[in-house]
C-alpha cells in the first residue's frame, strides 16, 4: 500500500511541476561519486523511476529470497546556487534491509566554484541521511556518508578527488582471515573523470569513477539529454577487492529516466 502511494505521488508530483515549469537537466554525481555541480537555484531534478540490480558471479552465494533488484524514485532540488538537498526511496524494502541501497535523504554545499574565479571547485556533503541501520555478519549498514570533493577541468575533461566517511553508506566491513573475523572501517577516497564522448545536438557524457574503503569498487557510465526536458544514466559497477567476509562480492548495474524543471 505504501509503495503504491509513494508511487501515486510521484507521479502527481511530475504532472504538476509539468505545468507549471520550464526544464533543463544538470548532473550533480557521476556514478557513485559525487561532483561539485549544483541543480540551479528553484530547480528540481525528478528521478522518475530507477532500476537497480545487483550480480553475484556465483548464484549460491546470493540472498536465498532472490530480492536482487529494486526500482526507484527521487528528487533533488537546488536550495541556491550553493546548495542542493535530495531525496531518494527504495520500493523493495528487502532490497533495503539485505544491505543494497537505502531509502534516505542526501546534502550538498559547494563552497568554491572554478567558474567563478576559483582555482577549483569544492563541495561538502553527505549521502544516506536518515537512513536505517542494519547488522549482518558481514556489515554494518546503513550510515551516513559524509563527504568532500574537489573538482578541476582540464579541457576536454575534468577530474575529481574527495574522501567519504562510510563509504557506500557501510560502516564497518567485516573480513574472515584465518579463519578469524575482522572488522575494518568503509572509509575512503573518491575519484573520477568525466566528458563528452559524442559531441552532437544531444550530447553523451561518460565517466569513469572509483570509491575507496574496505570495499572498493569502479563504476563506469553514461548520460545524456534527450531532450531539454528529459535525460537517462546507465552507470555498471564492477568491486575492486573480490572478499566481502566469506562471500564474492557482486557486481551492479543501475539505468534511470530524469525529469528536470526550473521554476521562474
Amino acid at each position: 500500500m505504501k509503495i503504491k502511494i509513494l508511487r501515486i505521488f510521484f507521479i502527481g508530483l511530475f504532472f504538476v511541476f509539468l505545468c507549471i515549469s520550464n526544464v533543463r537537466a544538470i548532473p550533480s554525481m557521476l556514478c557513485s561519486v559525487p561532483t561539485t555541480d549544483i541543480l540551479a537555484s528553484h530547480s528540481a531534478q525528478i528521478m522518475l523511476l530507477a532500476h537497480y540490480e545487483f550480480i553475484y558471479p556465483d548464484k549460491a552465494l546470493q540472498p536465498a529470497d532472490g530480492h536482487l533488484s529494486s526500482k526507484m524514485s527521487g528528487i533533488e532540488y537546488g536550495l541556491s546556487n550553493h546548495v542542493e538537498f535530495g531525496f531518494d526511496y527504495v520500493y523493495d524494502k528487502k532490497f533495503e534491509r539485505d544491505g543494497f541501497y537505502p531509502t534516505s535523504f542526501n546534502l550538498k554545499w559547494r563552497i568554491l566554484n572554478e567558474e567563478k574565479g576559483s582555482k577549483f571547485s569544492m563541495a561538502i556533503g553527505s549521502f544516506f541521511i536518515g537512513s536505517k541501520s542494519f547488522e549482518d555478519l558481514n556489515f554494518t549498514a546503513f550510515k551516513a556518508s559524509p563527504y568532500i570533493v574537489f573538482t578541476k577541468k582540464f579541457t576536454p575533461v575534468r577530474l575529481h578527488l574527495g574522501y567519504a566517511e562510510n563509504c557506500s553508506g557501510y560502516h564497518y566491513i567485516t573480513y574472515v582471515e584465518n579463519g578469524k573475523p575482522l572488522l575494518k572501517s568503509n572509509s575512503g577516497i573518491l575519484c573520477g573523470i568525466d566528458g563528452t564522448l559524442i559531441k552532437a545536438k544531444n550530447p553523451v557524457t561518460a565517466y569513469v569513477d572509483y570509491i575507496g574503503g574496505s570495499e572498493p569498487f569502479w563504476g563506469v557510465g553514461v548520460s545524456q539529454p534527450i531532450s531539454p526536458k528529459w535525460s537517462w544514466s546507465y552507470c555498471y559497477f564492477k568491486p575492486g577487492q573480490q572478499k566481502l567476509g566469506e562471500a564474492e562480492s557482486p557486481s551492479s548495474h543501475w539505468v534511470a529516466l530524469y525529469y528536470t524543471l526550473f521554476f521562474k
